[in-house]
């Protein structure tokens, strides 16, 4: 098993490890999902649990961010696509869920539902270089087919709720073809105590800003290289303190 998951992931993950937001593209429909193999599900499955152990600032993984070389090599069908890999630490999880292929997930939000302020980088954009702080759903619903090693495909659902909502939304969008950028008026500007976002849970743009100075002084010194936010109709990247470092090219 080990030297399978060495192999995979050293042969599907040569080059660009994750697709940039331009190269995205929508996943069709994996048709009837409870017929797929073992043989089919488990290379994949090593694929996306590969990439999370060598990647550990990653959380989960949706599978249009692979290149589609990286599918056919492990899978030799590049069209399975509209997957997502879920790892262990998703606290509210039942274990019937935990590390696991989510198949053709479908997502449910409240119309009155509450929001928060995720602090959060993206694979998609640059490289998960920059941070950024995104208005993400406190709760959602969950449908969607699941498969882990040893257990066949099956239908499930699931009320999800504060990180793994947020997270669940992240990775959907890229199913989509898209990414944060695409929905400008979720991306908040933490130096902006006016911005019309800071208006759900417990969050204020003053609590959002000290956590960014925080991680900027901590042991995440290296893992964000900017802070993307979107200000007068335009993207852009500042430091930590809101100071203006560079336009964004998306």
């Amino acid at each position: 098993m080990i030297e399978n998951e060495c192999f995979f992931y050293t042969e599907a993950l040569k080059g660009e490890p994750l697709l940039q937001s331009e190269k995205l593209v929508k996943a069709e429909e994996i048709t009837r999902p409870k017929s797929l193999l073992d043989k089919q599900l488990l290379p994949l499955w090593f694929l996306g649990k590969s990439f999370l152990q060598g990647n550990p600032n990653f959380i989960a993984v949706a599978f249009t961010q692979f290149r589609e070389e990286s599918i056919k090599i492990v899978n030799g069908n590049p069209l399975l696509r509209r997957i997502i890999f879920f790892p262990q630490i998703f606290a509210n999880f039942s274990d019937s869920y935990r590390d696991c292929l989510l198949i053709n997930p479908e997502i449910s939000i409240p119309s009155e539902v509450d929001y928060y302020a995720s602090v959060e980088g993206c694979g998609s954009i640059e490289f998960a270089r920059l941070g950024m702080v995104v208005r993400r759903p406190y709760s959602m619903l969950l449908k969607t087919y699941v498969w882990r090693p040893g257990e066949k495909v099956f239908m499930g659902s699931m009320l999800l709720e504060d990180i793994d909502a947020g997270v669940m939304e992240h990775e959907y969008i890229h199913l989509e073809g898209k990414d944060a950028t695409f929905y400008p008026e979720n991306i908040l500007n933490f130096t902006d105590p006016k911005h019309e976002g800071w208006n759900n849970r417990d969050e204020t743009q003053e609590m959002v800003a000290r956590e960014i100075r925080e991680i900027a002084l901590g042991n995440n010194t290296e893992r964000y290289k900017g802070w993307l936010i979107h200000k007068e109709g335009k993207f852009i990247v500042v430091d930590s303190y809101g100071k203006h470092m560079r336009d964004f090219k998306s």
